[in-house]
């Protein structure tokens, strides 16, 4: 999804949760190999993550994937990299 106007990234604003915009991160970040393209699809979720969790838009995109694999006892870097192969 592009977010193209003002208007719609408001509205995209105001029906986004934090819940929403990780599980979005982590949906485009599967299989994406985090070209531009997903940077581009999920720009408004990073955004809006990092501004309401105080993270950068890179520490946002690792929460989520974080938080997509915290069910696991342990989690290591080359986890992340499977999600995103």
């Amino acid at each position: 999804m592009t977010i193209k106007t003002q208007t719609e990234l408001s509205k995209v604003n105001t029906e986004l949760t934090i819940i929403k915009a990780i599980e979005r991160i982590v949906e485009a970040a599967i299989d994406s190999h985090l070209s531009d393209e997903f940077y581009n699809e999920t720009d408004v979720y990073l955004q809006y993550l990092s501004e309401r969790m105080n993270l950068t838009k890179n520490q946002a995109l690792l929460f989520a994937l974080f938080i997509e694999k915290s069910s696991c006892y342990s989690i290591s870097v080359s986890d992340f990299a499977k999600m995103v192969d």
